[in-house]
C-alpha cells in the first residue's frame, strides 16, 4: 500500500486546542513563548551553570508539591493560592521560581520534582541529543550508536515510526566517499572489472584510499 503523508494535514491536528480558542473567541492564537494561557507556572527557567529546566505544575496537587520542594514562604501567601491566582501574578511567581532555580542542578532536581508529580525536565541541547543522548532514547531505539570507519562511533536518529508486524532496518552510516562505486559502475551501467579500474587510474572515481595510493 501507498502511506500518503501531508505535512500541514499533520501539523494541523496538532493544534486542536488553538483551532477550538480562534472558533470560540475570535482571536488568532499568536506566539506564547513557554507561558501557558491558563495555566501557572508554566515555563522554562535557568539553571545553575548553564543548564535550563522546564517546569510546570498543572494541577493543585502538583502546585503543593512544588511548594514544599521550593519552601519559599511567599508561595504559600493569597497570592498564588489558585491556579487564577497564580496565573494573575505570573510574573512574581515567575520571579521567585527563577531565583530559586538558578541555584538547583538541572537533572538532579528535575528527577526529584518528577518524582513529587511535577511536571518537569532538563531543557537538553540539540547537539547534545545526539554526543550524550538520554537513556530513554537509546532503549527506545530511536538514537543508534554506529561504528563508522571515518567518523568513527557515533549517534544517529532512528526512525520516529514504529510497525509491531515488521522490523525496521537498522541505521547506517552515511557512506564513505566512492564507497559504492564500483558497483554501480558494474550493476547499473555494465560497466566491466577492465573499464572501472581504467576510471579508476584516470582519478575519474574511487575511494579516498585508492585514490591516495595513487599518488
Amino acid at each position: 500500500q501507498r502511506v500518503d503523508l501531508s505535512m500541514m494535514e499533520s501539523v494541523a491536528t496538532s493544534v486542536g486546542d488553538a483551532l477550538v480558542e480562534y472558533d470560540i473567541t475570535g482571536r488568532k492564537p499568536g506566539p506564547r513563548g513557554n507561558h501557558h494561557p491558563r495555566i501557572a507556572p508554566h515555563n522554562t527557567y535557568r539553571a545553575a551553570g548553564d543548564d535550563h529546566l522546564a517546569l510546570a505544575a498543572e494541577t493543585e496537587e502538583a502546585w503543593a508539591a512544588l511548594k514544599t520542594i521550593v519552601g519559599d514562604s511567599r508561595l504559600g501567601t493569597e497570592a498564588f493560592s489558585t491556579n487564577a491566582r497564580r496565573k494573575a501574578n505570573e510574573a512574581e511567581l515567575d520571579e521567585i521560581l527563577a531565583a530559586w532555580c538558578l541555584r538547583q542542578d538541572a537533572e538532579t532536581i528535575a528527577e526529584t520534582l518528577g518524582a513529587a508529580g511535577v511536571c518537569a525536565a532538563r531543557v537538553v541541547p540539540l547537539a547534545e541529543v545526539y554526543s550524550r543522548p538520554h537513556p530513554h532514547l537509546a532503549k527506545s531505539g530511536f538514537i543508534t550508536r554506529i561504528d563508522h570507519p571515518e567518523a568513527g562511533p557515533t549517534w544517529l536518529p532512528g526512525r520516529p515510526w514504529r510497525f509491531s508486524a515488521a522490523l525496521s532496518e537498522p541505521i547506517r552510516g552515511a557512506p564513505c566517499v566512492g564507497q559504492h562505486s564500483r558497483e554501480v559502475f558494474a550493476e547499473e551501467l555494465g560497466m566491466t572489472d577492465a573499464e572501472y579500474d581504467h576510471l579508476l587510474a584516470a582519478g575519474v572515481t574511487g575511494t579516498l584510499d585508492e585514490m591516495q595510493s595513487r599518488t
